[in-house]
């Protein structure tokens, strides 16, 4: 094996530092609403943060039944409430990674924070030990 000379690209960009909303929701349950949605991999979910819920839908379920589902989990919200949207496909990648901390340290809380729609949004569990990054997209 050979090491290349050169830098590796700066990470810590990516990551915001500061965050106007901080969610705490079990990750059973995120995993159960993701499924529960029959969203495919190409799909958009939009959450939409109230005061101690958030309320997950799916807007192709609108072409089928004429609006979309919508279901509902509670959640601790801190901070700003605001509409965000991701990519299923990302989600639930997010999900099958915290899986093995769930397993390993019996931890079912994953902790969210956001700084607006449009910021990438840091996943974490176990307080921190473990980061994944998800960029919302943009709906209309």
């Amino acid at each position: 094996m050979m090491l290349l000379d050169g830098n590796y690209p700066d990470t810590s960009r990516l990551i915001p530092k500061k965050f106007s909303t901080e969610i705490t929701i079990s990750l059973s349950v995120l995993i159960r609403i993701m499924k529960a949605l029959g969203t495919s991999s190409t799909e958009c979910v939009h959450w939409e943060l109230l005061e101690h819920k958030i309320v997950f839908s799916n807007q192709s379920d609108k072409i089928y039944y004429g609006e979309p589902i919508e279901i509902s989990a509670n959640a601790n919200i801190e901070g700003e409430l605001f509409d965000i949207s991701f990519n299923a496909k990302y989600i639930k990648e997010c999900c099958e990674f915290f899986m093995d901390a769930k397993e390993r340290y019996a931890i079912d809380d994953v902790t969210i924070k956001m700084f607006s729609p449009i910021r990438p949004v840091i996943f974490t569990i176990d307080e921190s030990k473990y980061i994944y990054l998800v960029t919302p997209v943009r709906t209309s």
